[in-house]
């Protein structure tokens, strides 16, 4: 189960309620920040960011 902190709140309020409006430069803070806390466990397990991509490419 995904743990959604405050600003990870604040960004997805922010991106929902800009939809219309949001720019790429706008999109990218928000969109990494919902990955953070992912990436963050991956890494404390020892996956690798070249393991991610060999996966994705599967």
């Amino acid at each position: 189960m995904a743990m959604w902190h405050g600003d990870n709140i604040r960004l997805l309020t922010l991106f929902l309620t800009r939809l219309s409006m949001i720019s790429i430069y706008q999109l990218k803070p928000a969109f990494q920040g919902l990955l953070r806390p992912l990436v963050r466990r991956l890494a404390a397990v020892g996956v690798t960011a070249n393991a991610v991509t060999i996966l994705a490419m599967m």
